[in-house]
């Protein structure tokens, strides 16, 4: 994250992560979505979260990302179910990485004509 992205926070609450994101990109929407974010980090505490991830695609740029913020080491919600669901939205999955002291998250991006080279992405015709 750098200055002047447009990022949306929607149902990520952790002081931890708002104080760190804030350092970075003061000015950020929470709660509201934005048209053309660069990243939107989106909470899903269950798998049926996950059927946002669709209608959230409309709202990141061209480059824009999506981190699915949610519980690690549960059942109910696991990274396999995160990376199916961004797929099913026409998504590229990216990357898991812990995100402070967030239990799990993953990234999803839409897929480009550009090859991005921390993601595979697949050409749109």
């Amino acid at each position: 994250m750098k200055p002047g992205q447009r990022v949306a926070v929607l149902g990520v609450d952790g002081a931890e992560f708002l104080t760190g994101l804030a350092e970075r990109v003061p000015e950020y929407s929470r709660g509201a979505r934005i048209k053309d974010a660069d990243l939107i980090f989106f909470s899903a505490e269950a798998r049926a979260d996950l059927s946002q991830l669709k209608s959230l695609a409309k709202w990141i740029s061209r480059s824009g990302g999506i981190w699915v913020v949610y519980p690690k080491g549960q059942t109910h919600i696991r990274e396999v179910d995160v990376i199916n669901a961004g797929k099913s939205a026409s998504l590229t999955d990216n990357k898991v990485c812990p995100l402070l002291r967030h239990p799990h998250r993953v990234a999803i991006r839409r897929p480009s004509f550009y090859a991005i080279t921390e993601i595979a992405t697949s050409a749109e015709s």
